[in-house]
């Protein structure tokens, strides 16, 4: 899966446990959409993408998300805490191809310009794949041909 296919897969996984507990709002995940929709709505937002190398052939991939829920009425600071503090347990676990994904690296909210900021972070563990050359054997100052199994004088 490419990094952007799995970008795409997170986004769809926490779009569908949105869904799951809010069925009635709608979603967006088109930054471009913001001035032509009618609130209440959910926007997600990738804030960052960190690639980070474990041990050799592994990996682990970090992105950080804004979901953003706008309520339509700057004035209705209740329904925001109530949709933010619900957003620990909607986000906490979300489906991916594979599997299910756990938030790590803390998750929080504030409230501002009359909407519920909730940031979220997955770590999706990666498996890469290894198309280094392989060392030849060396015998006795004779490298092993792999073209012919004869073997070459070794050049010092």
């Amino acid at each position: 899966m490419t990094g952007s296919e799995l970008i795409a897969a997170v986004i769809d996984g926490i779009t569908e446990a949105l869904y799951g507990d809010f069925p009635q709002v709608p979603i967006y995940a088109d930054a471009k959409v913001v001035q032509s929709v009618s609130p209440p709505c959910f926007f997600i937002e990738l804030l960052t993408d960190t690639d980070e190398e474990l041990i050799k052939g592994t990996g682990a991939r970090t992105y950080d998300f804004l979901v953003s829920y706008i309520s339509g009425d700057r004035e209705e600071l209740a329904s925001l805490y109530e949709v933010g503090d619900k957003l620990f347990d909607t986000l906490l676990l979300i489906n991916v191809p594979g599997g299910k994904l756990r938030a790590e690296n803390g998750m929080n909210f504030d409230i501002g310009d009359g909407a519920a900021h909730f940031r979220v972070g997955y770590k999706p563990y990666l498996t890469f794949t290894d198309n280094t050359p392989k060392m030849r054997t060396l015998y006795n100052g004779q490298e092993e041909n792999p073209t012919d199994g004869g073997t070459d004088t070794a050049q010092e």
